[in-house]
């Protein structure tokens, strides 16, 4: 996920703020989806314990809406040596007062490896948004649950999980600002005693069409 500074710059300039959530959490995708024909550019810094580090890792992630119903993206890893991925979610159900969101999805799709496919469903409760579902290969699937919680016109508390040794439950905070840019910091703490905490900064623009 890198683009030239200038492009940067560009999107910075005409972005805008007209979607409340990100269509994933801290770690998890989620049924929510950018609004038709608009684009999300992020970059995002992991490291396990601390971010920015020369063992820490950036990424380029590119996000649109193609339509009301399907999302599409390319995630772009290791700027030296490239190695991109795509990810497509299509929206099965919009939320209603009764029933949630459902949204089924396909990651990490051209890594080398096999895909990983989810289900996930999204509904609001008050200030709360929640998330659950399920994520995982055609071996094994994982339980996935999350949160959101709005604490102020602009700003949300972001709690996932994903069950599985290898995977995390994480707290972060998503912020929107008015000047085009959202930020959300986050820390992971392991499911697995094995594994080190981890931290990620991302900065994220949206372009909507006027």
């Amino acid at each position: 996920m890198r683009t030239p500074a200038l492009v940067i710059v560009g999107l910075l300039m005409i972005s805008c703020l007209a979607w409340a959530y990100p269509t994933s959490l801290n770690i998890i995708p989620t049924a929510d989806l950018l609004d038709p024909g608009s684009m999300r550019i992020e970059f995002e810094n992991d490291g396990y314990s601390r971010i920015f580090t020369a063992d820490s890792e950036s990424y380029w992630l590119f996000q649109t809406a193609v339509g009301p119903r399907l999302e599409l993206g390319v995630d772009v890893y290791d700027t030296e040596e490239p190695n991109y991925m795509a990810n497509a979610k299509y929206a099965l159900l919009a939320e209603s007062d009764r029933s949630p969101a459902l949204a089924f999805g396909a990651l990490d799709v051209g890594e080398g490896g096999p895909p990983s496919y989810y289900l996930a469903a999204a509904k609001d409760f008050g200030p709360s948004r929640l998330h659950a579902g399920g994520i995982g290969d055609r071996h094994k699937v994982n339980p996935m649950l999350g949160c959101e919680f709005q604490v102020a016109r602009s700003s949300w508390l972001l709690f996932d999980w994903i069950d599985g040794d290898e995977n995390y439950l994480t707290a972060g905070i998503y912020l929107e600002t008015r000047s085009g840019p959202a930020f959300n910091i986050a820390v992971g703490f392991p499911n697995s005693g094995e594994n080190s905490n981890l931290t990620f900064a991302n900065v994220s623009w949206i372009w909507c069409p006027k």
